[in-house]
């Protein structure tokens, strides 16, 4: 027989002012499809974390395998963060450099960057040139110098050179002097600072070997002598004849037949007489008259060293003794009977009054 059927369930009574709770009904999910626009956000989000950390070989093998990637807002991150390897990585697939993008980065001290962006770039920028110039960065600066050419390039370096040696930037002008660097001359430096009052810029090129005297001509060489000798200028005097170049010149008469030592004799400047004497001047040339210059200031020297009475035997045993002792006495003459000087101070003011009194020097 077929078993009996289960008894229905009974009905639950509620207590009265009691709503029956109803379950809602649960629907089931779908899950999202992954789209595009998802999927390129994730690339980028690991993209700008490559950037972050400066992995560039991370970089450099999402982009080989995702090449839509907006390498500008990329290239732009890498340049904010400092990651200089990822920024060379995105400037491999740029095409152009914007002004923004290369100070940008040459505020950062991306260096290696820089040196990249500034050809891309093609334009010249001084206060960037400068900076670098001035900072020691001197690879950037000749890359930066590289841009112009001709007229305009020479323009540029004349005006960073004239900055540099006016606050003596000393480093930053030998970059300047370098051939390759920049167009440049000795004699158009010269011009430039030659005729100076006070001479303290030529000082300075001189003493640290950036105006190279062997390359001046030999009239510009005469000239700054004969100036250094006339404005009595003792430190710029001790570095050109230390600095040589001069050899040829130090015992050269002028226009008005005068030597360099004979002109320091006649001004009564004694350092500078005997600054040129350490260096190879002689006091003159030979004088049919009265022998040479030299021999006769010798004589004035040991007239005021052994007096008139003792000197006087020996006029008549001298060639020329004659001529000679009336220079010498003529120069005695001139002198303070009761001057006392050094050997030194002998020489000058002999040699002054000599000059002045004896025509055939």
């Amino acid at each position: 027989p077929a078993p009996a059927p289960a008894p229905a369930p009974s009905p639950v009574t509620l207590p009265p002012g009691v709503t029956p709770r109803v379950q809602p009904k649960v629907q089931p999910t779908t899950p999202t499809p992954h789209t595009p626009e998802s999927s390129a956000t994730d690339e980028e989000n690991q993209a700008e974390a490559a950037i972050d950390r400066d992995d560039d070989k991370a970089l450099s093998a999402l982009l080989s395998k995702k090449p839509h990637l907006d390498i500008e807002t990329l290239f732009d991150r890498a340049i904010s963060k400092g990651s200089q390897k990822s920024g060379i990585i995105l400037f491999e697939k740029k095409k152009h450099v914007t002004k923004k993008q290369l100070d940008s980065a040459f505020k950062k001290e991306l260096d290696g960057l820089v040196l990249l962006m500034i050809p891309k770039h093609g334009f010249y920028d001084h206060e960037m040139a400068k900076t670098a110039l001035y900072s020691g960065k001197s690879a950037i600066f000749k890359k930066f110098i590289e841009q112009p050419k001709g007229s305009e390039k020479e323009l540029y370096c004349s005006v960073l050179r004239k900055e540099a040696i006016a606050q003596r930037k000393t480093e930053a002008i030998k970059i300047l002097l370098e051939p390759k660097a920049c167009p440049f001359n000795n004699s158009s430096l010269f011009l430039d600072y030659g005729y100076e009052p006070g001479h303290q810029t030529l000082l300075f090129l001189i003493q640290n070997e950036i105006l190279d005297l062997s390359l001046l001509k030999e009239e510009e060489r005469k000239t700054l002598l004969s100036d250094t000798i006339n404005n009595k200028n003792h430190d710029l005097l001790k570095a050109i004849l230390e600095k040589g170049a001069i050899e040829s010149i130090i015992n050269s008469p002028d226009e008005m037949h005068k030597t360099p030592l004979q002109w320091a004799l006649m001004l009564g400047d004694k350092k500078a007489a005997h600054l040129l004497r350490e260096h190879g001047a002689i006091y003159g040339k030979k004088s049919s008259q009265a022998g040479s210059f030299d021999e006769v200031i010798k004589e004035c020297v040991e007239f005021f060293q052994k007096g008139d009475s003792q000197f006087e035997k020996s006029w008549e045993s001298k060639p020329n003794g004659n001529t000679h002792k009336k220079l010498v006495q003529k120069t005695y003459n001139k002198l303070s009977p009761d001057y006392e000087g050094e050997t030194l101070e002998d020489l000058t003011q002999c040699g002054n009054v000599l000059l002045q009194n004896a025509p055939e020097f």
